[in-house]
């Protein structure tokens, strides 16, 4: 059960960088512009709002209960335990939720360093050893450059059961100095010998815009140690935006490159998508044909408001619908709801599958709720549920920078709260409030690291004040 929760977190919380899938043609960006920012990003953030900064402090992930509709069951949760001078995450812990011990039992260490202008350089993290009752080996380990572009990534599956790895993949991305293309070669882990074996490898050539014009995919033989051919893709483009893609595929048998899929863009006067046309190749008539289209339809404001997708029915020579999302907004925009149907062709009707809520505040995403449909009951059923926390500073009379690094976690908290203190800081006094005002306890940090024991105050959100020789900081907690 653990092996399968880690597999649907890291679904979630990753970007799927290990699918034989070619990246996106963007992926030059992050190294030359940082256009788009971190390919990979998952852990918490860092917002500053005129005298309040906010930090995410942890999250924590739900599943559906088969046995209440309405229920969840907490599986996992991820708590940051220390930040820098600058607010960054350098270690957070990752946590299974043990039901029939009611306790929280250690999963995954992470631990990031960052470079002078905040970007993460590298981010490691280890798995829990049960047996040994100590941090394993690598888990996962990424290296980024200085544009956020990542360079290296390392990821095992690690067994929690047995507490031993089960497989591991590398992935190198190369870039090749005054030149318009760069590397990306996979390795896969011989769990027998221990060494890294060569699987993958994916050149993109781009132009100056440092867009994809053509990616070449290739698998290594052992066998016969050389790069056998699988996908060409190449991409066109006009005034910036892609209007064209073909997929090419190797035929061994013929030693030849053949069509295989043929993907056409059409766009608006706002530069937003609104058609796209799949043709597959077929090799007797030497033809394209239709096989999907996706149509997509916007609001005003330009924000997507659905998508439908049609699938093309050879015989009766007509698109039929197939797939629709649409999309609501409320709380003046920020909350989404995705609805995601299916056409049944047999009753010409949509019918429901799943649904996505969003939860949104002050630019901040709190809660990601997915819940699916039951076509016997007719109702929605929970299915996954992610709850962000973020503590809100309101400093007075303290930099920015030495606020950050006063760390209180877990949040929310159960039984204790932690804190850490920069040395810098003195005299330091811990009050907590309810959001009444009023004074529940107060305790001294006679140390940079602390632990207040909180189990005799009620449930519910309270303000924690923390008075140093250098100014105020109040951050917020819950107690569970």
């Amino acid at each position: 059960m653990k092996t399968l929760l880690l597999a649907m977190v890291a679904a979630f919380l990753s970007m799927g960088l290990f699918a034989q899938q070619p990246l996106s043609e963007n992926h030059f960006s992050f190294i030359k512009e940082n256009q788009t920012g971190h390919p990979v990003q998952p852990y918490p953030g860092v917002f500053s709002t005129n005298e309040t900064i906010w930090v995410q402090d942890s999250s924590y992930f739900y599943l559906g209960d088969s046995h209440n509709d309405d229920g969840w069951i907490l599986r996992s949760r991820s708590v940051v335990t220390q930040r820098d001078s600058s607010g960054n995450a350098v270690n957070s812990l990752f946590d299974f939720y043990d039901d029939a011990t009611e306790a929280w039992s250690k999963a995954i260490n992470m631990t990031s360093t960052y470079f002078q202008n905040n970007k993460e350089h590298t981010r490691l993290e280890s798995p829990w050893n049960s047996d040994t009752q100590t941090w394993n080996d690598t888990l996962v380990y990424l290296i980024f450059n200085e544009d956020g572009a990542l360079l290296l990534q390392v990821d095992k599956s690690w067994d929690f059961s047995n507490n031993h790895f089960t497989n591991g993949n590398k992935r190198v991305y190369n870039m090749v100095a005054d030149s318009s293309y760069y590397d990306l070669t996979s390795y896969s882990l011989n769990m027998n010998t221990n060494l890294w074996e060569l699987t993958f490898n994916e050149r993109h050539y781009f132009n100056e815009n440092h867009k994809d014009t053509l990616i070449v995919q290739r698998s290594w033989s052992s066998y016969s140690n050389e790069w056998l051919n699988i996908a060409k893709f190449f991409y066109t483009y006009d005034n910036g935006q892609k209007v064209t893609s073909l997929t090419m595929d190797w035929d061994s048998y013929l030693n030849i490159w053949v069509n295989e899929r043929n993907t056409q863009y059409s766009y608006n006067t706002n530069g937003a998508v609104v058609l796209r046309l799949d043709k597959l190749w077929n090799t007797d008539s030497a033809t394209w044909e239709n096989l999907q289209q996706y149509n997509y339809y916007y609001n005003d404001a330009g924000n997507l408001d659905s998508l439908i997708s049609m699938e093309w029915n050879s015989e009766q020579e007509l698109w039929e619908n197939y797939s629709r999302q649409i999309i609501s907004r409320e709380n003046d925009g920020n909350n989404t709801i995705t609805l995601q149907q299916y056409w049944n062709g047999d009753t010409q009707q949509w019918e429901n599958n799943s649904q996505t809520d969003i939860v949104n505040e002050a630019g901040i995403n709190t809660e990601y709720t997915r819940q699916v449909w039951n076509n016997e009951t007719e109702d929605w059923k929970n299915n996954a549920k992610y709850e962000f926390y973020w503590s809100e500073i309101e400093v007075h009379g303290i930099d920015e920078e030495t606020a950050n690094n006063i760390t209180l976690y877990p949040n929310p908290a159960n039984e204790t709260i932690s804190v850490l203190t920069p040395p810098s800081l003195s005299n330091n006094i811990l009050s907590i409030y309810t959001l009444n005002g009023q004074l529940i306890k107060t305790v001294a940090l006679n140390s940079i690291f602390s632990t207040i024991d909180i189990s005799d105050i009620p449930s519910g959100l309270y303000f924690a004040r923390f008075s140093t020789n250098h100014g105020i900081i109040t951050k917020r907690f819950i107690k569970r």
